[in-house]
């Protein structure tokens, strides 16, 4: 069986290494559209998910399917994450003391603050846990995004770039094809056989949402498909309906299984492991449709810059429509309009904050002025 097992693997690298990329200087456009619906996906989570929270516990159909439909937001944004590190990395030697100072300014330091953004907005639970006894759990809930809902994805990522530290020279195909493989069956057996929560922060550290094992594969995937990235968009220009089609598979999958189960799913969930890589594929074919509009193609890509300011910022839109325009999130009707509000305000306050002095501290605003080039490997 070992030597089965050696044997089909060393097939598998031999295909790899045949696979050649294509050398292309490429704004990674379809990549960036990828992220604006991963984006718009997460606000419409947490826009339909108030409107449970407002409504006792009940979403009636429309808003159960529009709340399950894009539960692949965050799986997005892991892929995305390992695409961009591995692509970077390929392309340039990697340089221990740039790449810290890059991931402070653009991911850790925005994150510190708006954990502190958001737990001064929650003052009384502040104030709460900055007691002596507290201390620790405060340190822990801070460091695992607990500080908001939706700050845990940040931590994820930020578990993956100490990762990344050690493992970034396992960047060729093979190698990446070996993690991927490992990393999909870390996470499938996490899933299924999740670990025991027994006393001690590691334990229950292992427990939490936030554990990289949930999302380890996303992150691998992503590093593989750069090497196969250029051939990929090729061939799904050239298939765009074919590839569409194998998009709505899944699609269909979800909406039985949540009727089935007849339970709220999370995006943490083993059944992702197989429809993420189809949809992210997929979703190439929908940026070839919809780049033929120019109005919605320049919105997108807009909106694929600022992806991860509304990341940070919605939910205190959100908050604020909550408390103050409730109205918006009673019943199905004004959901759409409640939802457009959410993105559109997210959107400015984004574009303000980061005019102001050290904005871009505060909020990440990507550029389309820089090039990307995918290595060519010589096999």
């Amino acid at each position: 069986m070992k030597y089965k097992v050696c044997f089909i693997l060393k097939k598998a690298g031999d295909v790899l290494g045949k696979f050649k990329s294509i050398p292309l200087n490429t704004y990674f456009y379809e990549i960036n559209f990828i992220r604006s619906v991963a984006a718009l996906s997460v606000v419409m989570v947490h826009v339909t998910a108030t409107n449970y929270s407002v409504n006792d516990g009940h979403l009636n159909w429309l808003l159960l399917f529009l709340n399950q439909i894009v539960r692949y937001g965050t799986p997005f944004f892991a892929v995305i994450s390992g695409f961009l590190l591995y692509n970077q990395t390929i392309n340039r030697k990697f340089a221990l003391k740039r790449f810290i100072l890059s991931r402070f300014t653009k991911v850790l330091l925005p994150f510190i603050i708006w954990s502190f953004i958001y737990l001064i907005i929650k003052s009384d639970y502040i104030l709460d846990i900055f007691t002596i006894e507290n201390t620790k759990l405060f340190v822990y809930n801070f460091v695992l995004g607990k500080s908001h809902y939706h700050l845990y994805f940040i931590a994820v990522v930020l578990q993956f770039y100490l990762l990344f530290i050690f493992i970034h020279r396992f960047n060729n195909k093979k190698i990446l094809f070996l993690l991927t493989l490992l990393s999909f069956f870390l996470t499938y057996f996490n899933f299924m056989l999740p670990y025991p929560v027994e006393s001690g922060i590691l334990s229950k550290f292992m427990s939490e949402r936030s554990f990289i094992l949930n999302w380890l594969f996303y992150f691998f995937f992503g590093g593989l498909l750069v090497h196969f990235w250029q051939p990929i968009v090729e061939y799904v220009q050239k298939n765009v309906k074919y590839i569409l089609l194998v998009g709505l598979v899944p699609l269909i999958f979800l909406v039985y299984e949540y009727k089935t189960r007849e339970v709220v799913l999370n995006s943490t969930r083993v059944t992702n492991l197989f429809y993420v890589p189809v949809l992210f594929i997929a979703l190439i074919s929908v940026y070839f449709m919809v780049r033929k509009y120019k109005v919605v193609h320049t919105f997108l890509l807009t909106v694929g810059n600022m992806s991860m300011g509304i990341y940070l910022i919605h939910p205190l839109v959100i908050y604020y429509l909550k408390e103050h325009l409730t109205w918006l999130f009673e019943g199905t009707s004004l959901t759409l309009i409640t939802y457009a509000f959410t993105v559109l305000i997210s959107m400015l306050v984004v574009k303000i904050i980061h005019m102001l002095p050290f904005g871009q501290y505060v909020v990440i605003i990507a550029s389309r002025n820089k090039k990307r080039k995918l290595k060519v490997e010589k096999i």
